[in-house]
């Protein structure tokens, strides 16, 4: 599940990312758009109707995928052990110093 504001300068790159995750085999991805709103809308929530309903929409998104049989348990194999937020953190450091908001802002003014 992806949200995207259509006001917001990263719209575009979710667009790349919904592209790219659809071609892919066995890619699935739900994206809503929401027109005339800012990065980061959801944090109006309580405020904002658009918020209101986006938030909804995420946890029933979640929802449905908690509830679902993981494809783990079907096939007998283990749960799958989450990643340490350490080595996350230690990931988004090295692939973006400065912070990962950083390298985005970078990369849009490098675009053509």
């Amino acid at each position: 599940m992806v949200h995207s504001a259509g006001d917001d300068p990263l719209a575009v790159d979710v667009d790349l990312l919904v592209a790219g995750v659809g071609a892919c085999q066995g890619g699935v991805i739900e994206h809503t758009r929401y027109p005339g709103l800012w990065h980061v809308f959801h944090l109006q929530a309580g405020v904002l109707a658009a918020a209101d309903s986006a938030v909804s929409e995420l946890g029933a998104a979640l929802r449905r995928h908690v509830e679902a049989t993981p494809r783990w348990a079907a096939s007998g194999r283990s749960a799958p052990v989450a990643p340490n937020p350490d080595d996350v953190l230690e990931h988004l450091e090295t692939y973006a110093p400065g912070g990962l908001e950083q390298r985005v802002q970078g990369d849009r003014l490098r675009r053509p």
